[in-house]
């Protein structure tokens, strides 16, 4: 009879072992699908926000130049500022090529350092909102 229910009891303690694994294997599922459909929302949210910058970029590109024009005016560049308004015209256009956006962010690139050494705060962000939107300009190609 104890030998009974001591086997009774050691299927009752089975069936508790087996289910508290499972339910933790379940759980643990739930919280990688939980986790998975987070991650997937906020990718999808990134790639919304990312669309909705570059139509801003897009929209305002005009205001972007002018801005970048009148804040670097004082900047010097070794690069003739003729090569560098041609190509600007062409960004703005929309028609620029792959070499024409990669000569014009070596152009950018050395009025920023420019600007970083002599402090220029705004001049700084203008040429990076001009860069942002060359590769915006430049990727949707």
């Amino acid at each position: 009879m104890l030998g009974t229910i001591g086997s009774i009891f050691g299927i009752i303690a089975g069936i508790i072992m087996v289910t508290g694994a499972l339910w933790v294997i379940f759980s643990f599922y739930a919280k990688t699908q939980s986790t998975a459909k987070n991650v997937v929302s906020i990718v999808t949210k990134v790639d919304r926000i990312e669309r909705d910058v570059d139509a801003l970029m897009l929209i305002h590109k005009d205001e972007v130049i002018a801005l970048y024009k009148t804040q670097t005016s004082a900047l010097s560049n070794p690069h003739p500022p003729a090569d560098r308004d041609y190509l600007i015209q062409k960004l703005q256009d929309g028609i620029i090529t792959d070499q024409e956006a990669a000569r014009l962010e070596e152009i950018l690139r050395a009025e920023q350092a420019e600007a970083e050494r002599r402090n220029l705060g705004l001049a700084v962000l203008a040429i990076g909102a001009l860069l942002a939107l060359l590769y915006i300009i430049t990727r949707k190609k």
